[in-house]
């Protein structure tokens, strides 16, 4: 039986939302929608509290794992999903996204997931077409296998985690006594 992308996600959000409950904290649950807008720009049509348009500039990604609060969803994870293959221009198309993304939410992780690629290794494209992604997953087959699922939860995890230490970095940033006084960040890379 033949699925579509969006059976394949709307399968894919069921079983990620029960799994990444685990990333839950003290004032935030971790949820997940399909082919949710996010902004990529925020125009200002002048100079007044009212000003801002919010009726366009909006990008649909396949996946979003947000954070619910009591101050609203926060974005933490993007992730584009293909079947079968992966193109340049698929590639270049989501890095433009992700770069467009966080410019409105600096602390978004974006990532593609491509399924049923076989054994093939990841396309270098992916690599050199996506500098703004944070990561590229192969699933081998129609159905993700029990150890792909556990190198999946966990990447998102740390996504996830990623994600959060930004955002309360970001904002705590611009307060006169600042909590945390980091002194470096470094992206590390993990290949396997």
């Amino acid at each position: 039986m033949k699925i579509s992308e969006r059976g394949w996600v709307a399968n894919l959000k069921t079983s990620l939302e029960a799994e990444l409950a685990q990333f839950d904290s003290d004032d935030e649950s971790v949820k997940v929608s399909t082919e949710k807008w996010l902004y990529y720009a925020q125009e200002v049509m002048g100079d007044g509290p009212t000003m801002l348009n919010p009726e366009n500039n909006q990008y649909r990604v396949d996946l979003l794992i947000y954070g619910d609060t009591l101050y609203g969803k926060i974005p933490r994870v993007a992730i584009e999903i293909k079947l079968n293959t992966v193109t340049t221009n698929d590639a270049i198309a989501y890095n433009e996204k992700s770069r467009r993304h966080k410019l409105v939410y600096p602390y978004l992780r974006y990532g593609v997931l491509v399924a049923n690629w076989g054994e093939s290794p990841l396309p270098a494209r992916l690599v050199r077409e996506g500098r703004e992604l944070e990561f590229a997953f192969l699933v081998s087959g129609k159905e993700i296998s029990g150890e792909e699922w556990s190198v999946l939860i966990d990447l998102l995890g740390q996504e996830i985690m990623a994600s959060r230490q930004l955002h309360t970095f970001l904002a705590e940033n611009r307060k006169a006594n600042k909590s945390a006084a980091y002194r470096y960040i470094h992206h590390r890379l993990n290949m396997g």
